[in-house]
């Protein structure tokens, strides 16, 4: 509850591991902006962790070097993350659920250099996507891709995009089963 966190290398929060419950309230987390060092990552969901994060704030997640994406918020299943008031502005993949499932209600994604939104089911073709992986802290921590179906709700919420080339704003892919739900946005 009530933390800032900036000044970090990889990833700024981590809720990993199965069994790990995490509520996170209030948390602001603010990336190095435009680097092509590290594909930051601002609050990460993994390797079967559940969370709840409320009226939190990620900014400047963004990676300008190539192969990855930064994501200001990061559900690499098996995961569950539910986000409600929360803001995310000038990060390259605002929100990116990869093989994790969740919500984002009454949000608003500003300025992405990237995706807006993007749920992301590897099914049984692991890594086929034309569009940024995202890249974990540790992949054998976070979790590997599986064949789980994932199910992504967004209601309330705001996108507003910055007109980058080929961005998307809230959009899905799925070769495994893919629940995508969009309301009153």
């Amino acid at each position: 509850t009530d933390v800032l966190v900036d000044g970090f290398q990889k990833t700024g929060v981590v809720a990993a591991g199965t069994g790990l419950a995490a509520d996170l309230l209030r948390v602001t987390v603010v990336g190095q902006g435009p680097t092509p060092v590290t594909a930051q990552n601002g609050i990460q969901v993994s390797g079967g962790a559940v969370a709840d994060a409320v009226s939190c704030d990620v900014s400047a997640v963004d990676y300008t070097g190539s192969g990855w994406t930064a994501a200001g918020l990061l559900i690499f299943g098996p995961a569950v993350a539910d986000f409600d008031d929360c803001t995310v502005d000038h990060c390259e993949s605002s929100v990116y659920f990869a093989d994790g499932s969740g919500s984002f209600d009454n949000g608003q994604v500003t300025n992405p250099h990237g995706d807006a939104l993007y749920a992301y089911s590897y099914g049984a073709k692991a890594m086929v996507t034309d569009r940024p992986l995202p890249q974990p802290f540790e992949t054998g921590i976070s979790g590997t891709p599986d064949k789980t179906a994932i199910t992504v709700s967004i209601t309330g919420s705001t996108f507003v995009g910055a007109g980058v080339t080929d961005s998307w704003g809230p959009s899905a892919w799925g070769v495994g089963p893919t629940t995508f739900t969009v309301d009153d946005c």
